[in-house]
């Protein structure tokens, strides 16, 4: 049997040709192997070490091709903490602040199916059950974390809805449980850590996400309509039964409830973001062009995403009709987002050069813990100082809390919870679950 080293593997892969050496490799072990009795019985243990390391080394590989996208989560969270520093800050600069800020949510759900199809696209077979428990280890300490801090708080800041006592028990118990997403009431959803709904949302396509990347490069655009069909069914059922689009009531099933958290609703972002990553590699990833060139073309859709997001979306969400509104209202900026994605996935111009810079990539490291404290932070501090407490005390809190929990609960829960314990300092990258 022909033996292929450890050493050997690590230097085959590092080089320029990872995938055409990989798959060779892994061609020529299982030949290997099929030539001996062992083979012909079966696959070798040593083929298998060698395919399972093989598949480690090249997600690891890939994780350092989008690295910009990393610090690109920072912003998508900024914008959900200026979203929600709305109704914490009455100062006159809060009130340029647009509503559509909201759709940094949908921001990540383009970024993670954009990212995770890159990371294993081409993994046969799909690790699954590795998958689930990596991407719950990388999510459910800060979840809790986050929620349980929360209990340091009376109980009408902490929940932060002012709902019965009934309720709040069961908006507790669906957020720890991470189901909140299938409740379509608002007391329930925007209850105690409110955007923890979207971490519920995004886990169920993770669920889905084996199932949707099958034959995904022949099968995307039928994947992308069923995932229309899908919102077009969930908002159809909402109309013919007859409710409300909006409504003041927390407890009431509104059209923008049934749709705002639910997987079906929103899967079609993720299908977008996976999508456009094969958009991305057939026809962006292979242009040429010079560093000028595409600062010129990252400037150019920075300053249309700040004009779609400040007069054109808000301008759309007046006009709209009841249905359109309410899908607009959690969904309407995606396909923009889809479109800047791509422009600093590969960092060619200036602006994706700048969000190399290991600063920034540390901001995108620990942008989820900044996701999912930031509004705590918001409401202990509008609780015990009220509206004195400026936006950027506000901002240096809650990113000074966000590091502490990355670093003394993310990274250790997580390493627990996959069984690594290994010494080392965990490198987190664009394979980790892209929610800030």
């Amino acid at each position: 049997m022909a033996i292929v080293s450890y050493s050997k593997l690590s230097a085959e892969i590092a080089g320029p040709r990872l995938q055409n050496t990989a798959r060779k490799i892994s061609s020529e072990a299982r030949l290997a192997a099929y030539e001996t009795d062992a083979g012909r019985r079966g696959r070798s243990h040593d083929t298998e070490a060698l395919e399972s390391a093989l598949s480690a080394a090249t997600a690891t590989h890939t994780s350092e091709d989008l690295k910009a996208l990393t610090s690109l989560r920072f912003f998508a969270a900024l914008m959900i903490f200026l979203f929600h520093l709305r109704d914490f800050d009455p100062s006159p600069w809060i009130s340029w602040i647009p509503g559509s800020m909201r759709h940094g949510v949908s921001f990540f759900f383009v970024l993670s199916g954009f990212i995770l199809t890159h990371a294993y696209l081409a993994q046969r077979p799909f690790p699954y059950r590795r998958f689930l428990i990596a991407r719950f280890a990388r999510l459910y300490p800060t979840v809790l974390a986050s929620t349980l801090l929360l209990l340091l708080l009376p109980l009408n800041v902490a929940c932060g809805q002012f709902v019965s006592p009934q309720i709040a028990a069961l908006a507790f118990l669906a957020k720890v449980s991470m189901l909140e997403s299938l409740i379509p009431i608002r007391g329930v959803q925007f209850a105690w850590n409110s955007v923890s709904w979207s971490i519920s949302t995004e886990f169920f396509f993770y669920a889905a996400f084996p199932l949707l990347l099958m034959n995904l490069e022949r099968s995307w655009a039928v994947k992308l309509l069923a995932s229309v069909a899908a919102v077009l069914a969930l908002f159809s059922l909402g109309l013919w039964l007859r409710l409300p689009v909006a409504d003041g009531d927390r407890t009431t099933v509104t059209l923008v409830q049934l749709g705002y958290a639910n997987p079906l609703a929103r899967g079609f972002e993720f299908v977008l973001g996976m999508a456009t990553y094969l958009g991305w590699r057939r026809w962006i990833a292979p242009l040429k062009g010079s560093a000028s060139i595409w600062t010129f073309i990252e400037i150019a859709l920075l300053a249309a995403l700040a004009l779609w997001l400040e007069f054109a979306a808000p301008a759309l969400e007046r006009n709209l009709p009841g249905p359109a509104w309410a899908w607009f209202y959690m969904s309407g900026s995606c396909w923009v987002f889809a479109i800047l994605i791509p422009a600093f996935a590969s960092a060619r111009g200036k602006i994706g050069q700048a969000l190399l810079l290991r600063p920034l990539v540390w901001l995108g490291e620990i942008s989820f813990s900044f996701y999912m404290f930031h509004l705590i932070v918001m409401r202990a501090a509008n609780f015990y100082v009220g509206d004195a407490a400026p936006a950027l005390l506000i901002f240096a809190l809650s990113l000074n809390l966000a590091a502490v929990n990355h670093r003394w609960v993310e990274i250790p829960a997580r390493r627990l919870l996959r069984g690594d314990v290994s010494p080392k300092p965990a490198q987190t990258s664009p394979l980790a679950p892209v929610h800030p």
